[in-house]
C-alpha cells in the first residue's frame, strides 16, 4: 500500500500543469501531506485558510436547504487555478494548484482516479 506522499508524487507526474497538490483535514486545516513542483510554493498555511473556505461553503449549501455534499470547488485566479476536491470520507480534501494552461477536466479526472487510494491511506492514519 502506498503512502499518501507517494500518491501525491504520482498525481504530479500525471500532468505538467499540476504545480502542487496536498491533502488536508478540512475541519482543522492540518496538512497531511504535500507535493510541490515549485519550491517557492508552500501549501501548508494556505490549506488552513482553505479549510475555512470549505466549512463556509458547506454551511452556505446547508442554509440553502438543499441536501447535498460538495464534491469539489474550482477557484479561478488571474494566473492559476485551484481545485479543492473532497475525499470520500468527507473529512479531508485534496488541494491542487494548476497552471492556467491546465485542462481542468483532465486534472479533475486525475484527482478522482487517486481519491480511493488516498482515502484508504487516510483510514490507516
Amino acid at each position: 500500500m502506498a503512502k499518501i506522499s507517494d500518491i501525491l508524487d504520482q498525481i504530479v507526474k500525471e500532468s505538467v500543469d499540476i504545480l502542487g497538490v496536498c491533502v488536508f483535514d478540512h475541519k482543522s486545516g492540518v496538512l497531511i501531506a504535500e507535493k510541490n513542483v515549485d519550491s517557492k510554493i508552500d501549501l501548508a498555511i494556505p490549506s488552513a485558510y482553505f479549510s475555512e473556505f470549505v466549512k463556509s461553503a458547506s454551511g452556505a449549501v446547508k442554509a440553502m436547504g438543499i441536501p447535498a455534499e460538495i464534491d469539489e470547488y474550482l477557484i479561478t485566479f488571474n494566473n492559476f487555478y485551484l481545485i479543492i476536491k473532497s475525499v470520500k470520507n468527507m473529512k479531508h480534501s485534496i488541494l491542487c494548484y494548476i497552471s492556467l494552461t491546465g485542462n481542468q477536466s483532465y486534472i479533475k479526472e486525475i484527482l478522482s482516479k487517486y481519491e480511493d487510494p488516498i482515502n484508504k491511506e487516510l483510514k490507516i492514519i
